[in-house]
C-alpha cells in the first residue's frame, strides 16, 4: 500500500484527489492539509510514501513545504501540482527537488500513474530537463532574462539549490541562518513568476 498526503487550499480539489487516490486498490490518503503551517507537522506525524504539493497556497507556497520535506524527510517522493506545465513550472520542481510535477486538473489515471511512479523510485522529470533549469541558475543575468530581476544573494542561494543542497546546507555554506536561506528562495519564486507576489513566507 502506497501511503500518500495532500497539501491542497481548496477544498473541493482536494476531496477530489483524495477519492481519486482512495479509489485506487494499492494508494490510500493518510493526512492531508489546506495551509503551509499545518503541513509540515502532519507530514512529519504521518510520514508519507509521496506527497501531492499544490504551488501557491494562502501562507506560503508548496516548492518550500517541498524542500522542508527534502531537509527533514528525505525518503518522502513530492509531486507539485501547478495550474500551467512551462518554464516556471519545471524551475518550481527543480527548486523543490521534486520528482514530478502535474498539471491542474489532470486526469484520474495520470494521478494514480505519478504516485506509482515517484512511489516506486522513478522521477517524473526528465533529468535532462533539470539539468537544463540548473545550468540557467549558474549563468548570468545578461544570458538569461527570465532570471535577470534575481539580486547576488538569490542568485548565490539558487545556485547552491542546483547543486542538490537542502536550505540547511546553504545556510552553513554562506554563513547565513536558515530563515534567511528561506526569505532568499521566496523572492527568487516571486520574482520568476512561479508564486505571487505578497505571500507571508515559511
Amino acid at each position: 500500500m502506497i501511503s500518500v498526503f495532500l497539501l491542497e487550499d481548496h477544498d473541493q480539489v482536494r476531496a477530489g484527489l483524495r477519492r481519486i487516490i482512495d479509489g485506487a486498490d494499492d494508494l490510500r490518503v493518510v493526512g492531508e492539509a489546506s495551509t503551509v503551517g499545518e503541513a509540515l507537522d502532519q507530514i512529519l506525524s504521518t510520514n508519507p510514501d509521496v506527497a501531492i504539493l499544490d504551488v501557491e497556497l494562502p501562507d506560503g507556497n508548496g516548492v518550500e513545504v517541498g524542500r522542508d520535506i527534502r531537509s527533514h524527510c528525505p525518503d518522502v517522493k513530492c509531486v507539485m501540482l501547478t495550474g500551467i506545465m512551462d518554464d516556471e513550472a519545471l524551475m518550481a520542481a527543480t527548486i523543490a527537488g521534486a520528482d514530478g510535477f502535474l498539471s491542474k486538473p489532470t486526469s484520474p489515471a495520470s494521478l494514480v500513474n505519478a504516485i506509482r511512479q515517484v512511489a516506486a523510485g522513478h522521477q517524473l522529470v526528465e533529468p535532462a530537463l533539470v539539468s537544463s533549469v540548473t545550468e540557467r541558475f549558474r549563468h548570468g543575468p545578461v544570458e538569461d532574462p527570465l532570471l535577470a530581476d534575481l539580486d547576488p544573494h538569490e542568485r548565490r542561494v539558487l545556485n547552491l539549490v542546483a547543486d542538490g543542497r537542502t536550505n540547511r546546507q546553504i545556510g552553513e555554506n554562506l554563513d547565513l541562518p536558515e530563515h534567511s536561506v528561506k526569505m532568499h528562495i521566496s523572492d527568487a519564486l516571486a520574482k520568476l513568476g512561479i508564486v505571487r507576489r505578497g505571500f507571508t513566507p515559511v
